[in-house]
């Protein structure tokens, strides 16, 4: 089989392969798990970027406070093992989307082949309202293809 190659694409909170969670007051929490399914690579390149918006579920929602920690983390689908820490850091060196001086660029290669997990975790004093957050990281995709097609 061949692979085809989608460059420039972006993983989101709407991607079919993705599950989503509020998370747990004051623990470091999966927010977005993304189990990459069969037949299909992700590569994430250290020019890619990571943006978030996180807002928190308490009595009058707010957005993330700018020291609340995260990371994106590489795990085994099958035993749940972590294989890789990607990044980590402060909620305030995620929240930029478009100023390019400001973005959280990954720093590293990663690939991510079928049935491995892609997990941005994060932690609050409160949990997450994740249906008002958004996430989105840079990556090429690529998907293997018939030759007769």
């Amino acid at each position: 089989m061949a692979w085809k190659v989608y460059p420039a694409q972006v993983l989101t909170q709407n991607d079919s392969f993705v599950a989503t969670a509020n998370g747990t007051a004051s623990i470091m929490s999966d927010i977005y798990v993304w189990t990459i399914p069969r037949n299909t690579a992700i590569l994430v390149n250290p020019t890619d970027v990571l943006s978030a918006y996180l807002k928190d579920g308490e009595s009058t929602p707010a957005e993330a406070a700018s020291t609340d920690q995260w990371e994106l983390v590489i795990r085994n689908a099958q035993s749940g093992e972590q294989v890789s820490k990607i990044s980590s850091g402060i909620y305030v060196a995620i929240k930029e989307f478009q100023d390019q001086t400001k973005v959280k660029r990954i720093g590293g290669r990663y690939l991510l082949e079928s049935d491995f997990i892609l997990a941005f975790r994060a932690t609050d004093v409160n949990a997450f309202t994740v249906a008002d957050c958004y996430i989105s990281i840079g990556c090429t995709k690529y998907v293997k293809v018939s030759p007769n097609l």
